[in-house]
């Protein structure tokens, strides 16, 4: 059973009250279980709850960008493409290798590139 945390900012401390905190990150906001001193309406967490609230931040990617680095667009025929960092490539994609199919789309406002996966078999005899 998890303990109250208590806010120490008074002469006697108060005990907290469980409350959904809204936290901020970079990609948007997100409800999270915690705690709020009914007196000063500090708000505490405990590891547990911080450690919820980053995993789903990170699925939903609130965070942001991670590991970006800049890069500039070059013209290509009539098309414009753009260089992957070597790192970041086979940190995500180990096995790349040049001529490999990526599908490349659109998520809301945000560009997605995703391995193609192998077909199998029976994908190709169905064809």
């Amino acid at each position: 059973m998890r303990r109250t945390p208590m806010c120490h900012r008074h002469a006697s401390p108060v005990r907290c009250l469980p409350a959904v905190v809204d936290l901020e990150y970079p990609g948007g906001t997100l409800p999270a279980e915690g705690y709020r001193c009914p007196r000063c309406g500090h708000e505490l967490f405990d590891a547990e709850q911080v450690e919820q609230a980053q995993k789903r931040a990170r699925e939903l990617g609130l965070h942001g960008i991670e590991r970006s680095s800049r890069r500039k667009l070059r013209q290509v025929g009539s098309s414009l493409s753009v260089t992957l960092d070597p790192e970041l490539l086979r940190e995500l994609f180990p096995h790349a290798k040049a001529g490999d199919e990526v599908e490349v789309g659109r998520e809301g406002s945000r560009i997605v590139i995703r391995p193609v996966r192998a077909h199998s078999k029976r994908d190709r005899s169905a064809a």
